[in-house]
């Protein structure tokens, strides 16, 4: 009887911490929380959405720049997001690129185990949105 209850608790104490490793691995910004952001969000709308706040990125490149709007950048273990916003501070164009530069959670901890690993790099992509048609239209001040 000692030996199974034995077993059953260790079972279940492995599937806790692997469920709260999954939970804590999880990293808001990736691909699947860049397609919600829409036209019309506000900057706290988008950190509510990414789980924190962005850095304020002056002068991007390939960027649309305009008087009084902000580049605003969340970087994550693997991906980034960088989404400018209007005078107004409303949303009104996103860039996903899925390479931040960090190797990755799997990489950090195989690294804090000192086990010599590189993982694979995956194939690089970008995407870009125009959240506004109106964005594109208005003339530059």
């Amino acid at each position: 009887m000692g030996r199974r209850v034995f077993r059953w608790s260790a079972a279940a104490l492995l599937m806790a911490v692997g469920s709260l490793v999954v939970l804590l691995a999880r990293d808001p910004i990736n691909k699947a929380n860049w397609d919600r952001i829409a036209d019309g969000m506000t900057r706290q709308e988008v950190e509510r959405l990414l789980g924190k706040p962005g850095v304020d990125v002056p002068g991007t490149p390939g960027a649309i720049s305009r008087h009084g709007w902000r580049t605003c950048q969340w970087t994550g273990r693997e991906e980034w997001i960088e989404v400018q916003f209007d005078a107004a501070g409303v949303a009104r164009n996103a860039h996903w690129h899925n390479q931040a530069g960090g190797p990755g959670v799997l990489a950090d901890i195989t690294r804090r185990c000192g086990i010599p690993w590189t993982p694979p790099r995956r194939p690089e992509r970008r995407e870009y949105k125009e959240l506004s048609q109106v964005a594109a239209l208005q003339p530059d001040p």
